[in-house]
């Protein structure tokens, strides 16, 4: 009777996708870095699937401790945008934005609704007016040329 040939090892377990966190963002920095984080890669390809989504991307940085925080957030952002439109993104589809005002070195992408805005940030309710509205003016005639 033969030998049984050995069992093969176990496979090694594969790990979990990533998954972009429900802030939006992808890539977090130090300092005034702008080369995005190595991680980053697999959460852009992940975005990158879809590609008739619209994306928010806006890229971070603190005012309060950096002279160019302008500048670095911005390049961030176009980081991140110079990395989807290689995974085949439209550049129609991608508007980038910058923040100075938080207290953060990161970007984010978020998606975009139909008007542009994010989609998490619904349009408050248009106030009530308490008078009726004034009557319209007479229209002004036509100005000579």
């Amino acid at each position: 009777m033969p030998a049984a040939a050995p069992a093969a090892p176990p496979a090694p377990p594969v790990a979990p996708a990533p998954t972009v966190p429900a802030d939006g963002t992808v890539a977090r920095f130090v300092g005034t870095a702008t080369q995005l984080p190595a991680a980053t890669a697999a959460l852009l390809d992940q975005l990158a699937q879809d590609k008739r989504a619209r994306w928010e991307i806006k890229g971070y940085s603190e005012r309060q401790v950096n002279k160019t925080a302008r500048e670095v957030a911005l390049a961030r952002a176009l980081a991140v945008r110079k990395e989807l439109l290689a995974r085949g993104v439209p550049a129609q589809n991608l508007r980038v934005k910058y923040s100075t005002e938080e207290a953060r070195e990161a970007v984010t992408v978020l998606p975009q609704t139909a008007e542009g805005a994010r989609a998490e940030a619904p349009a408050p309710a248009p106030a009530k007016a308490a008078a009726p509205a004034a009557p319209a003016a007479a229209p002004r005639p036509a100005a000579k040329r």
